[in-house]
């Protein structure tokens, strides 16, 4: 039987070589991700020695003195004679590299080149700094600044510029930037954090020095430094948080995206492929009865089928593993740049690539198999129930009505229980027991059509085969049902987070908040920028009463901050005072202040764009200082609701927060940018506050809407393109084959006289109604399953659905004109055949 099953897929190739290339395309695509996914999962190891090189611990304290060098020796002196000789400091903090007029903000690192620092960077060019003066950068740094090795930077507030001598990455992130250079070096331009500003954000990167032992501390030593203010860490602690991180994430989104989109293909195409064999066994009719004839039983001509799909299985596991391996080959450079990695080696998840195998070797040996029952029973299972005096039994029809409530109780499920899952199981369960109602349908012969011959003969056609229109009916309502499904899932998704969506500024707009205030000659340069869009508003925030400082120190740049306290229903919990001129508050609101908001505003009232703010008439007032603690001075809304995140909410004018005993920064500012402010605008603005600003921080922020919301967007659109697509595949692929098996049917109408034209409209017909069927059993399941899943997700009711719908009916309408007109045989095809 194996020997008959290599002749059948030698004499239909081409059918063999298509279910073949299905086959491979999945597992080639699935083993090639997870390859990539497995090589971008760095070792423990990998990632420990990126932090901490080859050090067996590492000591750091909070212990600063007026300068780096002075810490250092502070530092020194104060680590226990057992591990200050062989302990090597590491100076690291923030410092930006500038070129001209560029600048990009970093991270010095000053160290020594040394074994201990083995596996911290990875050396794409030159060498290492030996020397004060020298500098190894990242090469995201050299590639935004446009140099190489040799030329020269500078880094902080040196005056002195630094040699590149080397280029470099770190393993687990190449978009860190970053500058290496000596100890001596490093303590010249990196600040100390006591001259840091105060206000910067928790993310802000902050000065220290970290010791590395090359040997780990005995746990006395350890304590006794602990008690001292040391913080203390060994390598195996590096290793123990690490590795709880890597098995926590060890089957992360991506990979259980992949699998189910794996899964959700395998199940659509062993549907595809089942439909194929279906036609393939029954067009093997008199082939079969003849081996039936010849004493082969029942079981051998089951093993027949079987071992057509098992040898089609196997070429395309052989096929989608070489594929898949090569394809990952080739991507891993790329695949690893974009997943900011470097030296990663290429890892093959074996595992998880047998059972992918597995599952695609076993996918056509069962579709044959099942698919060869149907065909069997029509040529060796009737005759023999008849001559027995018993009717024929068709088990395809006996349980739709269990089924059914299965998928129905599944589908109530879901939405009590709100578990997706379900949904998609209780559809796919429903969507069976339609296709079951189907074939009860067709094969009591209910199927039938009026008027002229050719659509008598295609509803014929139709119900001639009930197995094998409702198998076809099924692999159609599966792909529209499912893709509907998933259509409505991210539709509504979008539509939800459109409406959650709380914009930043009026769309196009840009929100600054700095901790540093630009020279006069920078504010002019963006003004001008800004010509033709609108004039810049500029706020301050609103401080408690500025302190002294003591002889000889700087003035300093933050003592505080002054709220104002926002309701619970309140979208922002931090609301700050901001300090505004008239002329900016106007800008701000794009109106003129009324005569009775004027007259509030000159006599110190705080004003308010959300009445929520302004409780009763007052606001009331949250700082550090005693004097403004308690403090509610009067209020009034200029407007009802604000609906931006981002914006100034509460203004006081520079006269009312000193009458309250309040300051105003002299440093930190608010800005508000009006639109429309494009890409290219903004990074001109950029540019210039990153020149100006210099080590100082600051945020630009340009509302264009929900980044979210446009994903999902455009994953719809892209959606609904595949959708046609796939569907005019697969509804080409099942109905040429449906049209394959019913050649002989049309040779028989050629021979009558019937011409080309009139077997194309039988042919277009019988595929048209194998494919109404198939949109009805769609549109049946999706009417009770996209109500469960709205539910289950919690999002409002969207016309994606339908939109899924129609896009596969295009699909498979354009695969049934060109499936009927591919189908008819022509009269000379039919001589040649019959010579």
């Amino acid at each position: 039987m194996t020997r008959l099953a290599f002749i059948l897929l030698r004499r239909k190739a081409l059918r063999s070589g298509l279910i073949t290339a299905c086959l491979a395309l999945p597992l080639a695509v699935a083993v090639s991700l997870l390859t990539l996914q497995a090589s971008s999962r760095l070792s423990v190891e990998t990632k420990v020695s990126s932090m901490i090189g080859a050090s067996r611990a590492t000591l750091s304290t909070d212990r600063w003195g007026s300068t780096v060098e002075e810490s250092l020796t502070q530092q020194r002196r104060a680590l226990p004679a057992t591990i200050a000789g062989t302990a090597t400091p590491e100076i690291i903090g923030p410092a930006n590299v500038r070129l001209d007029d560029r600048e990009v903000a970093s991270i010095v690192y000053g160290l020594e080149e040394s074994d201990q620092h083995t596996g911290r960077f990875i050396l794409d060019k030159g060498r290492w700094p030996t020397a004060d003066g020298e500098a190894m950068i990242a090469g995201h740094i050299a590639r935004f600044l446009d140099i190489g090795v040799g030329d020269e930077i500078r880094v902080g507030d040196a005056s002195v510029p630094l040699r590149v001598v080397g280029l470099a990455a770190v393993p687990t992130d190449t978009t860190r930037a970053f500058v290496v250079t000596s100890l001596n070096t490093a303590s010249t331009v990196v600040p100390v954090p006591s001259t840091m500003p105060a206000n910067q954000p928790s993310t802000a990167p902050v000065s220290y020095i970290v010791w590395h032992c090359a040997s780990e501390p005995s746990p006395s030593s350890a304590t006794e430094m602990e008690a001292a203010g040391w913080q203390v860490k060994t390598r195996a602690e590096f290793q123990q948080t690490l590795a709880e991180e890597s098995s926590s994430s060890a089957l992360d989104e991506t990979t259980a995206l992949t699998w189910s989109v794996l899964l959700f293909v395998l199940l659509e195409l062993g549907l595809v492929i089942f439909a194929v064999y279906l036609v393939a066994s029954q067009s093997l009719r008199r082939e079969t009865g003849l081996l039936a004839t010849l004493g082969a039983d029942r079981h051998q001509l089951m093993t027949m089928f079987a071992a057509q799909g098992l040898l089609t299985g196997v070429a395309g596991v052989l096929v989608g593993l070489g594929c898949g391996l090569l394809i990952a080959t080739v991507l891993r450079p790329w695949f690893l740049a974009r997943q900011s990695l470097a030296g990663a080696t290429l890892v093959v998840p074996w595992s998880q690539v047998s059972a992918l195998g597995l599952l695609v070797l076993l996918l056509p040996t069962i579709a044959s198999w099942v698919a060869a029952r149907p065909a069997l029973t029509e040529t060796l299972g009737p005759s023999r129930r008849r001559a027995a005096g018993k009717p024929a039994r068709h088990r395809f029809s006996e349980w739709p009505g269990t089924v059914g409530v299965f998928g129905l109780s599944l589908l109530v499920l879901a939405a009590m229980w709100q578990f997706p899952g379900f949904t998609l199981a209780g559809s796919l369960a429903t969507l069976l027991s339609a296709a079951g109602v189907l074939h009860r349908h067709l094969r009591k012969g209910r199927a039938s059509a009026r008027g002229s011959a050719a659509p008598r003969i295609a509803a014929g056609l139709t119900t001639s085969s009930p197995v094998r229109t409702a198998t076809m009916a099924l692999v159609i309502g599966t792909l529209v049902s499912t893709f509907g499904l998933l259509l409505g899932a991210y539709g509504g998704k979008g539509s939800s987070v459109g409406a959650q969506y709380q914009p930043t500024s009026p769309h196009g707009s840009s929100v600054v908040m700095m901790t540093r205030s630009p020279q006069p000659s920078t504010v002019l340069a963006i003004r001008d920028l800004l010509a033709g869009h609108g004039e810049l508003a500029r706020f301050a925030y609103a401080a408690p009463p500025e302190p002294t400082p003591s002889a000889g120190e700087p003035r300093l740049s933050w003592w505080g901050a002054v709220a104002v306290t926002a309701p619970d229903d309140f979208p922002v919990t931090d609301v700050s005072l901001t300090v505004a001129e008239r002329g900016d508050l106007e800008r701000m609101i794009g109106r003129s202040l009324t005569q009775q908001e004027e007259a509030a505003w000159n006599n110190g009232t705080v004003l308010v764009t959300d009445d929520r703010l302004s409780t009763g008439g007052v606001v009331t007032l949250s700082t550090q200082a005693e004097s403004l603690r308690t403090m509610t001075p009067p209020a009034l809304a200029i407007t009802e609701r604000s609906t931006y995140s981002s914006m100034p909410t509460a203004f006081i004018s520079a006269e009312g927060i000193r009458e309250l005993g309040g300051s105003a920064y002299v440093q930190n500012e608010m800005w508000v940018l009006p639109g429309p402010v494009d890409e290219d605008l903004e990074s001109k603005i950029r540019g210039m506050l990153s020149s100006d600003i210099g080590s100082g921080w600051y945020i630009l922020q340009t509302e264009r809407g929900s980044r979210a919301a446009a994903v999902l967007r455009a994953m719809l659109g892209y959606g609904l393109v595949t959708i046609t697509l796939i569907a005019l595949a697969l509804g080409f692929l099942v109905l040429a084959l449906s049209g394959a098996e019913l050649r002989p049917v049309l040779a028989s109408l050629s021979a009558v006289g019937a011409d080309a034209r009139w077997r194309t409209r039988v042919m277009v017909l019988h595929t048209g109604q194998v494919l109404l069927w198939g949109m009805l059993l769609a549109t049946a399941v999706l009417v009770l399953a996209v109500p469960s899943l709205l539910i289950t997700l919690g999002i409002p009711l969207t016309v994606w659905p339908l939109l899924a719908v129609l896009s596969a009916g295009l699909g498979l309408a354009i695969a049934t004109v060109v499936a009927g007109r591919c189908s008819p045989i022509r009269p000379d095809d039919l001589v040649r055949r019959v010579q």
